[in-house]
């Protein structure tokens, strides 16, 4: 049996990310491009999945800008926004320098 196909999409973009911020777990909303980035994951998605066979799982981090991303993707695939898992083990993308969050910080402050 070959093992199963596992597409990863990153959350949309949001204001943080245009500035350069770490978010951590900062429930950061995405923004307007943020959503056309989604969409255009969705379209890129239904592309995919057409060449596949079975019925895929959705999984999200709890975060909104993870979920809101999930949603849209799944509003072009013509599939209920909603029904898809949250994984809250998703959600470990913190950046910890010297034991410390930095959540809020630029990249380029926490190089200096």
């Amino acid at each position: 049996m070959p093992p199963p196909v596992l597409y990863y999409i990153r959350h949309g973009e949001t204001d943080w990310n245009v500035e350069g911020r770490l978010q951590g777990q900062r429930d950061i909303p995405i923004n307007a491009n943020g959503r056309a980035q989604a969409d255009g994951c969705g379209a890129i998605l239904r592309d995919l999945l057409a060449r596949e066979s079975g019925t895929p799982d959705f999984v999200a981090s709890p975060l909104g800008r993870a979920r809101e991303t999930m949603e849209r993707v799944r509003g072009v695939l013509g599939l209920d926004a909603t029904d898809y898992r949250i994984d809250a083990q998703l959600n470990r993308g913190l950046v910890r320098p010297l034991g410390r969050f930095y959540a809020g910080g630029t990249c380029r402050a926490l190089s200096g």
